[in-house]
């Protein structure tokens, strides 16, 4: 897919063009990158979020954060001549928000995180929860930030 193609495509999933409500990037994205772009995230969701719980906030930055942070891991790790193009984007409505990540993988990945993907989704509840506990306890990520990432978080 050519790089218009790609960008149309990335704003149509948002449907952003424009729009106050919506924060969104497409470009490499690595360890420096993410960092600063996660000061932007955070400053947008105060904005939009300034009379709700600080703890929802923390949620819903958290979920932004470990997803941000897997595609600069992933590219830091696999791509070390040039960041391909990734498309990280923020969209608030009044009860939910919409957090979309999208980043080139290797073809040499494609099974194992088919796997792992199928592992996440197939479980539920509490199940997931502790899932999520170990992995962050053994350093590891379970591509999601948390179980708000496949349930929402309710603002």
């Amino acid at each position: 897919m050519k790089l218009k193609e790609e960008v149309l495509l990335n704003e149509t999933i948002m449907n952003c063009s424009q729009q106050s409500n919506c924060l969104q990037y497409w470009g490499p994205v690595g360890h420096k990158f993410s960092n600063l772009f996660l000061i932007t995230v955070n400053d947008f969701l105060q904005k939009y979020f300034e009379n709700k719980s600080v703890k929802k906030i923390k949620q819903i930055f958290s979920s932004i954060v470990e997803l941000v942070q897997n595609v600069a891991d992933y590219n830091e790790t696999n791509f070390l001549r040039g960041f391909p193009n990734s498309f990280i984007g923020v969209k608030v409505f009044e009860s939910k928000v919409m957090i979309f990540t999208k980043n080139k993988i290797l073809s040499d990945d494609v099974l194992s995180l088919k796997f792992l993907l199928s592992q996440i989704t197939g479980l539920i509840g509490n199940d997931l929860e502790s899932e999520y506990k170990d992995a962050i306890l053994n350093g590891k990520s379970l591509l999601f930030a948390n179980n708000s990432a496949f349930r929402g978080i309710k603002i």
